[in-house]
């Protein structure tokens, strides 16, 4: 992914005080994956909580 853009979404929806640390492991190869564990499995300790909530959910059925 594009380094710029990771930064941005870090610097976005991450809490100030772990933002610098996971930069670091995202923009280093082999930590990378433990970066991408966190996100998926501590983002409630790990993400901002101002103004953003579950993600929408679609109903996908068709007519």
């Amino acid at each position: 992914m594009n380094k710029d853009i990771e930064e941005i979404v870090v610097r976005t929806f991450f809490e100030r005080r772990i933002q610098e640390r996971v930069m670091f492991e995202l923009f280093s190869p082999e930590k990378r994956d433990k970066a991408l564990h966190r996100l998926n499995h501590d983002y409630k300790r790990n993400l901002r909580e101002q103004g953003y909530g579950p993600p929408p959910r679609y109903n996908l059925k068709r007519a």
